[in-house]
């Protein structure tokens, strides 16, 4: 589903905030545009999304939105896929803060939702609960368009496909 939509034009890809460290390798040297937060943690980032094949725009809900979304707008247009962690950079975990449903609108492509598990893997004690995955996990990862709606909507969405945590389901 990724490349055949890849090939069609840009995406906006969103996922939460907790699988970066899972998704970001997993999504290197595709020609996304990473949106990191410009704090120290963000600067550490960039280096590491860099070096994976990753071009970063710098900024975020809480310092830089404006120049942020300027930038990952301009990417789209000149047909650039943006990743944008729909939680992040401060939480609150799993709530889709209104960035990535807005900025697909504007640019009216595809908001691409993918979302994964990992077991077996261990989670930080972070406000995201970073999941790392122990060697030899098994990885799942799943993808799903999402009309460029409310956050709200996006949220549900995700519940829908259950994307937000494999490990919740009901029997």
């Amino acid at each position: 589903m990724l490349d055949r939509l890849l090939d069609e034009g840009p995406v906006v890809l969103g996922f939460w905030h907790e699988h970066l460290a899972i998704l970001a390798p997993l999504h290197a040297d595709r020609g996304f545009v990473g949106m990191v937060s410009r704090s120290r943690d963000g600067e550490r980032l960039t280096q590491i999304l860099s070096r994976l094949g990753f071009r970063t725009v710098r900024g975020s809900t809480s310092m830089g939105a404006r120049g942020a979304a300027r930038a990952g707008l301009r990417a789209l247009r000149q047909g650039q896929s943006v990743a944008i962690a729909l939680d992040g950079p401060r939480g609150p975990r799993h709530q889709v803060a209104s960035g990535a449903p807005t900025l697909a609108r504007w640019a009216e492509c595809p908001l691409l939702l993918v979302g994964c598990h990992a077991w077996p893997a261990i989670r930080l004690h972070s406000w995201d609960r970073q999941c790392l995955p122990l060697p030899f996990a098994r990885i799942t990862v799943t993808y799903g368009v999402c009309g460029a709606g409310e956050a709200s909507e996006v949220a549900c969405h995700l519940s829908e496909l259950c994307l937000s945590d494999p490990s919740a389901r009901e029997p």
